[in-house]
């Protein structure tokens, strides 16, 4: 609930951006729900994490391309919650991004600390294959073997 925020520290941290629906009103609406955020602390949420999510739109319309996009978060042991409800704080965030058109594949993961943003993406950046062991998940089964093989362990520089 919005009064397990209050006065937290926190923000909530969209997963999948408003500012992706700017086209659609129903649709950016329902971005806002509660299934959409999670707590991320201030200086995640409107530095590190939107420019992120910036750089990702900015890419897609340049290229003119598909994108897909997954975010999620990671829980450790030590995780803290906020407010009455008890709303898990997340750890560490991520996003990957593929760009099947391009065949390539980026993914990020972020402290959800205070460390200061550093104004550099590659500073997050992490190969799937990596984030992939730490979550113990495989997101591109469906892919070919030898495509994702290649396109999870390269780590190229993220350019907008």
């Amino acid at each position: 609930a919005r009064t397990d925020y209050y006065k937290s520290g926190y923000d909530r941290g969209h997963h999948v951006p408003a500012g992706d629906f700017v086209y659609s009103q129903p649709l950016k609406d329902e971005t806002f729900t509660y299934a959409n955020v999670s707590p991320q602390l201030k200086q995640v949420n409107r530095y590190s994490w939107k420019y992120l999510e910036s750089a990702i739109r900015k890419k897609v319309k340049r290229c003119n391309c598909d994108a897909y996009v997954i975010t999620g978060t990671h829980f450790l042991a030590d995780y803290k919650t906020v407010g009455s409800n008890k709303v898990g704080v997340p750890n560490q965030l991520y996003k990957i991004v593929f760009y099947p058109q391009q065949a390539k594949m980026y993914a990020f993961l972020m402290n959800n600390s205070t460390a200061k943003y550093s104004g550099d993406l590659k500073y997050y950046q992490v190969t799937v294959d990596e984030l992939e062991a730490l979550l113990e998940l495989d997101f591109f089964e469906a892919l070919e073997d030898d495509d994702e093989n290649i396109l999870e362990s390269n780590l190229k520089k993220f350019k907008v």
